[in-house]
């Protein structure tokens, strides 16, 4: 893999967002001449002409929060690891320098003074290479306990065999729809008290991941072996960076004799130079020393955010004791939801402390934001607020986005401090990457004053450094700040809803809080599930919108180009100029710019860059519609569960134009909910009213207003429509197999029916075979018998089964009609009345002669009739039928062969045993067939090909044209009717030393 550069870029690269303000222009100098999107969410800006991912939507497939089913959710969905393996591709780069000491002291700063590494012996040589990967772990957890014994008591680690075992992600909510990781050797906190074996991510310090092999090493070349290696170093270190609000986490990979130290933060990974671990152990002790001994004194592990600290016990017993005096319900909620911990904020130069207790929202993703969202309460507050909760929300935003928090700012400069109707409601907030980078600055202005060596790309955390070491020139684009913001509306998911009504009616007031926004000069560009909520009981409005991250002023685009600032000026340029895609003359044009989710972007902004409008984001709000009662009511959607993922769950936006321009154009509703005439009325309106929202070949684009989708919702919730009262929200469980048929979901877990007794047509008719009791098992033997002659078939030449004329078909047809209608109650007996046929009538049997295929053809014509009878099989019970096979034993005549002795020796051939059935030796010297086949024994259980298959075809009562030319032989044999040695004379001789080879039937032609 290319290794990038760690120093940082002159400060003309450290671009401002054009929407911020007019005066905030990119530099002249600043490589933006790219052809992908700037703004993002899932991919956001370039890193080495690769997009960031975060929330914007680039033509490649990405990691899903979302499943359509728990198959899609396994750590082996082929779609999801190519996602990842996308997304890593060219973030995670080595070190250039190839000083393994250098690395440590720029990626795990410590000031701690650090002991002797303590002789290991040959513990390290211990650890058996290119062998079972499960031998490593033990003696590898031996030799890092070794190196530990140097560490004080109450700052040494304790390493753990883990097993390759799994552990589950680290919030039960989510753990569903996220793949469960292995890890293989971890160390956990110092002074933990944990109860093993660990099984929470929040108590694992640092992951080992080892492999048996040297070429195991995923930094070499780009492989997919080597892409499932970085996969699971990539989520271990999201999972502890998850589970312990770490800035970043380090994981080690042991790769046969080699071993690297990986470094990810949320724009990328950084890897040390590989290293042979066995020979030099002192890396590894110092990195453990520089782990466990961080620079921040207040830390307890490199990584650690000095701001924010899990719950101890004392804090526990607080949120219990404001729980039940406020949220009742959090006593019962996933224990990993209610994780606690004290983050610290900074307002007006006061330090304010949250209690976190409920986790609202997640996103699980690594590089990218990685939203959290908190309720919790505030410490320190006056006796008439005490129990008071706020919602905490902690992102990563890139460097060249505008802060949240301006946003917010915007909103309550436009209303002059009042809060608008249907939007939360902003308290305070703080960036604190860019209060990382004003020390960091004041500290590298103070040393070079000194002329000291700065270490310019090491900072608390707060900043991210992964993405200018992989593209310095777009640090300001790739990197990101963590940023906090409090807001004072605590609402509840929409997920949750107590009644359909209670959500239509948060919907439409969250559609008027974008109405606000809108004309107070903000475009939301990202209505998605976690970003309009339910409001809480006894605020003014039912729904609002929230998370400002994505937003556009249209206010700050119109002073920027000198032109009008009010709505009509706007207005008019997405009329003029919306519809015309994003040009490389004008790449900051954040008009234009594609973000949101893509489960709820509009069509025409999943189609091209355009210019984003206030009816893309009322699209939105119809897909969150459809989102949500997909997966939380008892819709009426043929594919039942499945309809989520076949409409939502796809892995390109090309996939998703397609299932959702279907969608919209359905000639019939695609959804309703079956008893609930309010809300499958409007499902339909608010369809059609987003049908004309994409051009399409015959209808151009119609800009439909908040007022319009209002006035559906409204029409909707008027007086004298009537609503189910009991109709909360329901879980929402992944389906097993989404591509199971509804008639295969419903089966499951039911008992399996048995079968009919009459196969056409359903019903409970006796089927033409015997009782199946003990008492017939004998006369089943006995009737089977009839045609077959038994084991002694080989010796006694018997003729085959007798097979029922025309007239005794239909008369047994007859009589199980009869049995049917009458059911006597002796059913055995009714069986066998009238199943017994008479013998057929002798067979006239012409006299042999080479003159007589008049005789010959009569028999093949009777031949023929009597196989197309079906008596004889629907006299047998299917139970008494045997399966032929080549190797049974025959239960009919077998073809003799003779030796070539006892054939005419002007014909025949010495070592070659001849078939007389279909050679023309019939009347060469010896004995005549019939007396050959008492007097020439043939070996047991042998059978030549063309009584094998002529055996078969009769017990089958396959009629073709081979059974007709071979029947001929057998009746030649059982009834004495002979053929000479002309009339024989054009048959191919065939013996059993010529290869067995499958020989295609030909039908002769008619002899004249």
């Amino acid at each position: 893999m290319p290794r990038g550069r760690v120093n940082m870029p002159p400060s003309h690269y450290l671009l401002r967002s054009s929407h911020l303000h007019p005066n905030h222009l990119p530099p002249a100098d600043c490589d933006l001449d790219i052809d992908v999107d700037i703004d993002i969410d899932i991919a956001e800006q370039p890193q080495q002409k690769r997009p960031m991912p975060d929330k914007s939507t680039p033509r490649r497939p990405q990691p899903q929060q979302y499943h359509s089913d728990m198959a899609h959710a396994k750590q082996n969905n082929p779609e999801d690891v190519a996602a990842w393996h996308d997304v890593m591709l060219e973030r995670i780069k080595e070190y250039p320098d190839q000083d393994v000491k250098q690395y440590l002291a720029r990626m795990v700063p410590s000031d701690t003074p650090m002991p002797a590494c303590p002789p290991t012996g040959s513990l390290f040589d211990a650890i058996p290479v290119d062998g079972p990967e499960k031998d490593m772990y033990n003696p590898l957890v031996d030799a890092l306990g070794q190196l530990a014994t140097s560490f004080p008591p109450n700052s040494r680690p304790q390493f753990y065999n883990y097993g390759h075992n799994i552990m589950h992600f680290p919030f039960a909510p989510y753990a569903d729809e996220q793949h469960p990781t292995k890890p293989d050797v971890v160390a956990s906190f110092p002074v933990a008290k944990i109860e093993e074996p660990i099984s929470r991510w929040k108590d694992v310090a640092l992951v080992f991941e080892l492999k048996p092999r040297d070429n195991y090493d995923p930094m070499v070349r780009n492989t997919p072996t080597g892409w499932d290696t970085l996969m699971q170093l990539a989520k271990n270190a999201r999972n502890m960076m998850l589970s312990q609000g770490r800035l970043y986490a380090f994981v080690v990979g042991i790769y046969g004799t080699l071993a690297r130290i990986f470094r990810f933060d949320r724009a990328g990974g950084i890897c040390s130079p590989k290293f042979e671990y066995k020979c030099q152990p002192e890396i590894l002790h110092e990195f453990l020393w520089r782990l466990f001994h961080p620079r921040p004194p207040q830390c307890e592990i490199a990584g650690a955010d000095p701001t924010a600290k899990l719950g101890t016990g004392a804090d526990k017993m607080l949120v219990r004791a404001l729980a039940r005096d406020h949220d009742p319900r959090w006593a019962g909620m996933s224990g990993t939801r209610k994780v606690v911990r004290r983050i610290v904020m900074t307002d007006r130069g006061r330090d304010t402390t949250y209690l976190t207790y409920k986790l609202v929202f997640v996103n699980p993703g690594l590089f990218s934001r990685a939203t959290l969202v908190w309720q919790a309460f505030k410490l320190n507050e006056e006796d008439q607020h005490k129990g008071k909760t706020y919602i905490v929300k902690e992102t990563w935003r890139q460097m060249g986005r505008v802060c949240e928090l301006e946003f917010y700012e915007a909103l309550r400069q436009a209303t002059g401090g009042e809060p608008l109707f249907g939007v939360a409601t902003y308290i305070h907030g703080e960036d604190l990457g860019e209060r990382d980078e004003e020390e960091r600055n004041r500290e590298a202005g103070a040393k070079q004053r000194s002329r000291s060596r700065v270490p310019r790309d090491m900072k608390m955390g707060h900043r991210t450094i992964a993405g200018v070491h992989s593209a310095p020139k777009k640090a300001r684009l790739n990197e990101r700040s963590h940023t906090r913001i409090v807001l004072e509306t605590v609402g509840t998911p929409l997920a949750e809803f107590e009644s359909t009504r209670e959500l239509v009616l948060a919907l439409r007031d969250a559609v008027e809080g974008h109405r606000q926004a809108y004309e107070a000069g903000l475009v939301h560009r990202d209505i998605s599930e976690g970003n309009v909520m339910i409001a809480p009981k006894g605020a003014r409005f039912r729904g609002y919108i929230q998370d400002f991250d994505f937003s556009f002023c249209w206010k700050w685009f119109l002073q920027k180009r000198k032109e009008k600032v009010d709505l009509a000026t706007w207005e008019e340029y997405c009329v003029q100029h919306g519809h015309e895609p994003r040009s490389k003359k004008d790449p900051v044009n954040e008009s234009k710019e594609r973000t949101g989710t893509i489960f709820f972007m509009a069509i025409e902004i999943l189609s091209t860059e355009i210019t984003h409008e206030a009816r893309h984001d009322l699209e939105s709000f119809y897909w969150l519609l459809i989102f949500i009662v997909l997966r939380h009511t008892n819709h009426g959607h043929h594919e039942k569960d499945g309809a989520f993922g076949s409409l939502f769950c796809v892995k390109y936006p090309d996939q998703a134009i397609r299932e959702k321009t279907g969608w919209m154009l359905s000639p019939k509703p695609p959804l309703t909910v079956p008893g609930n005439e309010p809300l499958t009325r409007l499902l339909e309106k608010f369809r059609l009213a987003c049908t004309h929202n994409f051009p399409r070949l015959d209808v151009g684009v119609r800009r439909m207003t908040h007022g319009d989708i209002l006035a559906i919702f409204d029409d909707v919730l008027a007086p004298g429509n009537v609503w189910p009262e009991d109709d909360a929200a329901l879980e929402w469980k992944l389906p097993e197999n989404a591509a199971y048929t509804t008639e295969v979901k419903e089966s499951r877990n039911k008992p399996v029916t048995k079968g009919s007794f009459d196969p056409t047509t359903g019903s409970k008719s006796w089927f033409p075979g015997a009782p199946n009791s003990e008492e017939n098992e004998a006369s089943d033997h006995v009737q089977s018998g009839a045609g077959y002659a038994g084991a002694d078939a080989r010796n006694l030449p018997i003729a085959g089964p007798s097979r029922p004329t025309r007239e005794v078909e239909v008369r047994n047809r007859s009589a199980a009609v009869d049995a049917e209608v009458d059911e006597p109650e002796n059913q055995e007996a009714a069986f066998w009345e009238g199943r017994h046929p008479s013998p057929p009538p002798p067979m006239s049997q012409p006299e042999a002669g080479p003159s007589e295929p008049p005789a010959r053809k009569a028999t093949r014509k009777q031949s023929r009739k009597a196989g197309k009878s079906a008596a004889r099989r629907a006299e047998a019970p299917p139970e008494t039928k045997r399966p032929a096979t080549r190797r049974a034993a025959p239960s009919r005549p077998v073809a003799e062969t003779w030796p070539a002795s006892v054939v005419e020796p002007d014909n025949a051939r010495p070592g070659r045993r001849y078939n007389l059935r279909s050679s023309g030796s019939r009347n060469m010297a010896g004995p005549s067939t019939s007396d050959g086949a008492q007097s020439v024994p043939v070996a047991e259980g042998r059978m030549t090909r063309s009584r094998t298959q002529l055996s078969l075809q009769q017990d089958a009562g396959t009629r073709d044209s081979s059974v007709g030319k071979r029947g001929r032989a057998q009746e030649d044999l059982d009834g004495g009717v002979e053929e000479s040695l002309e009339s024989q004379s054009s048959k191919r001789q065939r013996t059993l030393s010529q290869p067995r080879g499958r020989k295609t039937t030909r039908k002769s032609a008619k002899k004249p």
